[in-house]
């Protein structure tokens, strides 16, 4: 759950950053993991709580095959 929402400009500015990438699994992972996360912060407590379990599920596995291209790019996330 969240404590305070994240900006339209914040949203955007990291996208940004993965959507920039050479690297097509960066891209592609990075963008959908910062899309899960706005949309997520965009929901109410209640929304968040009835749709923790499917976005959990996206959430790690969009975190972790970030990391596993970081790493394939010699960047080591934790």
């Amino acid at each position: 759950m969240h404590d305070a929402k994240v900006t339209e400009a914040e949203y955007r500015r990291v996208r940004e950053v993965f959507a920039d990438s050479r690297q097509a699994d960066i891209r592609t992972h990075g963008t959908a993991l910062v899309d899960l996360a706005w949309k997520v912060s965009q929901m109410s407590i209640e929304e968040e709580f009835s749709a923790v379990e499917d976005y959990s599920a996206m959430l790690d596995a969009h975190s972790s095959r970030l990391k596993a291209a970081c790493a394939d790019q010699g960047v080591m996330v934790n």
